[in-house]
């Protein structure tokens, strides 16, 4: 599941996709396909990994890099020519985020690009994302809103950390 992947995994020494969460949610769906009622045990976030010291070679949740990747590619105009990312760049509420939290995201040192980061593959990632969003129910302008907070939560993580944005 994209969601659960970016918000729960994080590249570590390791293992470059490696679950951070510990977690199950059970959703109890009626015989009419409507969702009736849940139950969601405990888990365990690293919170480390938003908002503390990182060891060399580790990254926070993959979120924050799809994001980063995602606003950067909205905001110089090299998203793919696909439908997808047309759409994304016409809504105004992306626009505005893409003006606002690009600069900011792309001088974060714990977010800093890796050589031969794959470029292609976090925009796949992003869509994946925004797209299971939407399946879950959220309207666009739903997921928008999740965005501008993931992203607020990374400004605001770099300048408690020192970072000069």
């Amino acid at each position: 599941n994209p969601v659960l992947e970016a918000f729960g995994n994080a590249r570590t020494r390791q293992n470059g996709n490696s679950s951070r969460f510990g977690k199950f949610v059970e959703v109890h769906i009626s015989h009419a396909g409507r969702v009736v009622g849940g139950t969601l045990k405990p888990y365990m976030l690293e919170a480390s990994r938003v908002a503390g010291d990182l060891v060399a070679g580790e990254r926070t949740y993959h979120v924050f890099y799809l994001l980063r990747t995602a606003l950067a590619a909205l905001s110089s105009g090299t998203a793919p020519k696909t439908p997808f990312w047309a759409q994304l760049a016409q809504v105004p509420e992306w626009a505005e985020l893409a003006r606002i939290a690009c600069p900011a995201l792309a001088a974060s040192p714990r977010l800093l690009g890796s050589a031969g980061e794959d470029v292609s593959g976090a925009l796949a990632g992003f869509e994946g994302l925004v797209e299971g969003l939407l399946g879950t129910g959220m309207r666009p302008d739903e997921v928008a809103e999740c965005c501008r907070l993931v992203a607020a939560v990374a400004v605001v993580v770099a300048v408690a950390v020192g970072a000069v944005l």
